[in-house]
């Protein structure tokens, strides 16, 4: 056995000085997160967050929301109002909401925390990945990519914004990059299944991650435990992402009286875009060209009012807002890297097929989905050390979003 291999079979592969610097990296990226809102009165929870309210609900044994403030994307329902999105944040709000009261939840706080803790868990990944010799970046370069990850990409705007939406996939990119995590670092597979379990429950495509997260715990076991049965890992993970999926049908059963109803075509959409989902559908095949255009091609747009190109609150090429993610193609052709790819291809059928572009938003906020991929790939094959072109890319990723989190949070 290499000793990169024994480093990381070992248990304790974490030491107290990269736990600590773990732990300052965490704590840093929430103070920025923090002190973003703060500087734009943003501090607090908007009266579009909604998942504190469903959490309160819960603690009452109901699913339906009492007296929501807003009845934006809500569902009206035999005289009642639901929310169609999946559970999730709410579910991980319910030990501050039973233990603050739902009018003392800061929601703004909570997806911060959310945000940082993912930024966190990615760094963590990267220490495990060099561990076992998948990754050549040293430590400053893993550091940098952390940093690209937290602040040179759609996750800073969207991990300082407390509305629903944006709260949704915050916390399921966090529970996703805690499943690759565990996978990575000889978490169980009951462990990594729950972790992934979570995070169908903020976004149930999110299911396409098992490819990867399948590879990445096949070739760790191998290389340092020969016994590993591919087969027992596979039921092991399945039962709680299974479990995962019968809780979503219960609670859509509980609410709408069909396992498969989340609202979604009941909901009060915005009026420019309920033509395409009651005529279209939620999902459809005809989406896909202007999807795709905003999600890879879109370029910023000429503002009258500012005098200068601005962001297109439709969308924008992910390759403008995060340029480093084009030595994601730059992969070698192994089964982690392919498992990479695919996860994130598919993990991007859904969004590019459903009947918005996200908007409103900075970039393309459903990549987050596929974010744990990308940035696996990204990790796996970036070189070290990193060229000039890459260095510059990460900064000017840097520089492009904090420019677009400051158009984003800019008092309109």
């Amino acid at each position: 056995m290499n000793p990169s291999s024994a480093r990381a079979s070992d248990p304790r592969w974490v030491t107290s000085r990269e736990t600590l610097e773990v732990v300052i990296v965490g704590a840093a990226v929430l103070a920025v997160y923090v002190v973003t809102m703060m500087v734009f009165d943003d501090f607090e929870t908007s009266p579009d967050s909604f998942f504190h309210l469903l959490a309160d609900s819960f603690l009452n044994g109901r699913t339906d929301l009492i007296d929501p403030p807003r009845r934006i994307d809500l569902v009206q329902w035999e005289g009642k109002w639901y929310l169609p999105f999946p559970p999730l944040p709410a579910i991980a709000m319910l030990p501050a909401v039973a233990a603050l009261g739902v009018t003392h939840v800061n929601v703004a706080l909570f997806v911060a925390l959310a945000g940082s803790v993912t930024a966190s868990i990615f760094l963590l990944c990267l220490r495990a990945w060099s561990g076992l010799g998948w990754t050549t970046l040293n430590r400053r370069e893993r550091l940098l990519l952390t940093g690209a990850f937290a602040f040179g990409s759609i996750h800073w705007y969207m991990a300082t914004t407390s509305t629903v939406w944006y709260v949704a996939q915050v916390t399921t990119c966090c529970f996703a990059m805690v499943a690759v995590c565990l996978a990575s670092s000889g978490g169980s597979a009951m462990a990594t299944g729950a972790a992934l379990g979570f995070a169908i429950m903020g976004r149930p495509h999110v299911i396409t991650l098992s490819i990867l997260l399948y590879a990445i715990a096949r070739e760790r076991r191998r290389m340092t435990d020969r016994t590993w049965q591919p087969m027992r890992w596979l039921v092991g993970f399945a039962v709680p992402v299974v479990a995962a999926f019968v809780f979503l049908a219960a609670y859509n059963w509980v609410r709408f009286g069909a396992p498969f109803e989340f609202g979604y075509m009941k909901a009060g959409v915005a009026d420019v875009l309920a033509s395409d989902l009651h005529n279209r559908g939620q999902f459809n095949i005809a989406y896909l060209p202007r999807n795709a255009y905003y999600t890879f091609l879109a370029p910023p747009r000429w503002s009258e009012r500012a005098h200068f190109w601005t962001p297109s609150p439709q969308g924008m090429s992910v390759l403008l807002t995060m340029p480093y993610l084009a030595w994601m193609f730059r992969f070698r052709v192994d089964r982690r890297s392919k498992a990479a790819v695919a996860s994130l291809a598919l993990g991007l059928v859904a969004p590019l097929m459903y009947f918005n572009t996200g908007a409103f938003q900075f970039g393309s906020r459903f990549f987050l989905d596929v974010a744990p991929a990308a940035y696996a790939l990204l990790a796996w094959n970036m070189r070290s050390p990193l060229s000039r072109t890459a260095r510059t890319a990460i900064i000017a990723a840097v520089a492009v979003n904090a420019a677009g989190t400051i158009w984003w949070h800019w008092p309109r």
